[in-house]
C-alpha cells in the first residue's frame, strides 16, 4: 500500500496590497466657514455707524457774507467785515464741538478779507477821481462854454449882417438865449444853450442883464464863465472885434 505523504503547512496569503493614499490637490486647503452671522446682527470686523457732523451755522453765514458782495457791491466792506467776524468764530465753534463746515467758514474768511481789500482800493479810486479827474472834466467844460458863447456872439452878428460882435443890445441877447434857453423840441423837452448851468458876467462882477457899453469897455469886453459845483471853475472868453477874428477861450479868470 501506497504511503500517503502527511500534509504540509497550509499555503500562505498573498501579500495584501498597499493601502492607496486618499487622492487631495496638493496646496488646496478647504476654507473653514464660521457660523454666519445672522440677517440683523453686526458682522465681526465691521466699523460702527458714525452719523455726519452737524454743519455750523455760522460757517455757512460767513460764506454767504463773503459773496454778498457779488450781488452787493456798494456795501462790500460791510459784507466783508461780517463774513470776516462770523468766520473766525465759526472756526473756534467747530474746534470746540467738533462740528462740520471748517472749509466752509475758511472760505467765508479768505472771501471777506478779499471784499474789504476791494472795496478799500475802490474807495481810494473813487477819491483820486473826484480830486483829479472829475475837476479836470469840469474845468475843460467851462471852457468849452466860454468858447461857445463867443462863437454865438459872432454867429449873432453875422445873423443880424452887423459888421462887429460888440453890441451891448445884442450880447444882452445873446446872453439870454445862451443861459435861459428851453425848447420841447421834436417832442423832448430840453436846454438848447451851451451855458445854462453857468454864472455868466463881466470879469468885475457885472452881470450882462444890466452891462453897458461903459461897463463892457471897461472890462475890455471879455466875459468870465464859472462853475461853482465841485469847486470853482472858471474861463475867459473876448468877444472879438469883428466876425473875421478868431474866438479863443482861456482857463482861469479874466486878466485885464
Amino acid at each position: 500500500m501506497t504511503d500517503i505523504p502527511p500534509p504540509g503547512p497550509p499555503p500562505a496569503e498573498p501579500p495584501s496590497a498597499p493601502p492607496q493614499a486618499q487622492w487631495q490637490q496638493p496646496g488646496w486647503a478647504q476654507p473653514s466657514y464660521g457660523a454666519q452671522p445672522q440677517w440683523g446682527q453686526q458682522q465681526w470686523g465691521a466699523p460702527p455707524f458714525t452719523p455726519p457732523k452737524k454743519t455750523n451755522g455760522l460757517a455757512i453765514a460767513s460764506l454767504i457774507c463773503g459773496l454778498g458782495w457779488v450781488v452787493m457791491w456798494p456795501l462790500a466792506f460791510f459784507t466783508g467785515i461780517a463774513a470776516v467776524i462770523t468766520g473766525h468764530i465759526s472756526r473756534k465753534q467747530i474746534r470746540e464741538r467738533d462740528e462740520g463746515g471748517a472749509g466752509l467758514a475758511l472760505a467765508g474768511v479768505i472771501l471777506g478779507y478779499i471784499s474789504i481789500v476791494i472795496s478799500i482800493l475802490a474807495a481810494i479810486g473813487l477819491v483820486i477821481v473826484f480830486l483829479a479827474v472829475i475837476p479836470a472834466v469840469i474845468e475843460n467844460d467851462v471852457r468849452d462854454d466860454a468858447q461857445s458863447f463867443g462863437e454865438a456872439a459872432v454867429i449873432a452878428t453875422i445873423e443880424d449882417r452887423a459888421a462887429s460882435p460888440r453890441d451891448v443890445e445884442r450880447l444882452r441877447r445873446v446872453y439870454f438865449q445862451e443861459t435861459g434857453g428851453y425848447t420841447y423840441g421834436e417832442g423832448r423837452g430840453g436846454y438848447y444853450g451851451c451855458c445854462y448851468d453857468d454864472e455868466i458876467r463881466l470879469p468885475d462882477g457885472t452881470s450882462l442883464q444890466i452891462a453897458t457899453a461903459a461897463d463892457w469897455k471897461r472890462n475890455d469886453w471879455q466875459v468870465e464863465v464859472e462853475q461853482t459845483y465841485l469847486g470853482d471853475k472858471t474861463a475867459c472868453v473876448t468877444i472879438p472885434k469883428t466876425t473875421s477874428e478868431r474866438v479863443v477861450a482861456t482857463k482861469g479868470r479874466c486878466s485885464s
